[in-house]
């Protein structure tokens, strides 16, 4: 009884009667109309397109799409890393956050992972995760058929550029589940793409170098030098890129001083938080959540150091 779901099975029933290139090009309308609302802030009817065209892309080879039903994530995330975050203080972690569009030149296998990807993020907008996570995966398997955790050694599965944000995307949802192991595999393989298919030293490198030194300043203090480590070379990459003073680069900075203050290096903590502070006092104003974040954890490293 489900509309969207009736849609979409008389809309695979309609292409059986299409040619290949009819197909190829109500996929190429329904996804650009449909990233199209997506940017308009209508996540309900890109979601619904999205599908449909996800669908027509197997209707052809006579292979049942799965529709995945909308959920709501009632549950809270468990208390983890993310929750001390309360979900809204920025750490850098979510970046991809555009739809792809689609058009002829795409390989057939960047067009399917395309249009699974996109259908995440709109189910990610309408805050149905567990959805969004099964599309993500399932943009990955386009890919690859092997579990991510399984991959060993690290590298190259593509070179469809569209594989850096699908990674990105299924590493934020593990960690916002609190599966950091998870998030971490999928970020070092981000990682690798990055940098052969973008350069060493491009800004994809440095975003995805600022999400794991996060993830590695979360998993213990014993991996705290692997976290300072990280944030620096995406210090580096930032500055080079966006300039001085960006906001990517005090979210970087504000990172830097949590994990000084893991080690209880409270004057290096300081020095890095006063540099955020003052950064995100000039990109966002003393009201915005995140300069209230990076304030408070100067006062915490000044209550340490017996300052009040």
């Amino acid at each position: 009884n489900n509309p969207t779901k009736r849609r979409l099975l008389f809309s695979n029933a309609r292409t059986l009667s299409l040619g290949a290139d009819d197909v190829a090009q109500r996929i190429m309308e329904l996804n650009n109309r449909a990233v199209s609302l997506y940017y308009k802030g209508d996540f309900t009817g890109a979601s619904i397109l999205f599908q449909e065209a996800t669908s027509l892309r197997h209707a052809r080879d006579a292979a049942t799409d799965s529709f995945i039903q909308p959920s709501i994530d009632t549950n809270s995330p468990p208390v983890t890393c993310y929750t001390y975050q309360r979900m809204v203080f920025d750490e850098g972690m979510i970046v991809y956050t555009d739809a792809e569009p689609v058009d002829n030149s795409d390989h057939p296998l960047a067009i399917q992972a395309k249009l699974l990807f996109n259908t995440g993020q709109a189910r990610r907008k309408l805050e149905d995760y567990v959805g969004a996570s099964c599309y993500y995966d399932r943009a990955f398997s386009v890919f690859c058929s092997d579990d991510l955790m399984s991959i060993a050694p690290i590298r190259v599965l593509t070179v469809h550029k569209v594989i850096i944000p699908i990674l990105h995307n299924i590493g934020q949802i593990s960690y916002r589940k609190g599966n950091l192991q998870q998030a971490v595999a999928a970020y070092k393989l981000a990682l690798e793409h990055c940098r052969t298919l973008d350069g060493e030293t491009s800004l994809s490198v440095g975003n995805t170098l600022n999400c794991l030194g996060v993830l590695y300043y979360h998993l213990s203090i014993e991996n705290s030098k692997q976290a300072i480590e990280c944030f620096h070379r995406a210090l580096t990459i930032q500055r080079k890129y966006l300039g001085e003073k960006s906001r990517e680069e005090a979210t970087t900075l504000n990172n830097l001083g949590r994990v000084h203050v893991q080690q209880e290096e409270f004057d290096q903590a300081l020095h890095y938080y006063e540099m955020a502070l003052k950064m995100r006092r000039e990109n966002l104003g003393v009201d915005n959540i995140d300069y209230a974040a990076t304030a408070f954890n100067a006062g915490q490293s000044l209550h340490q150091q017996g300052k009040y």
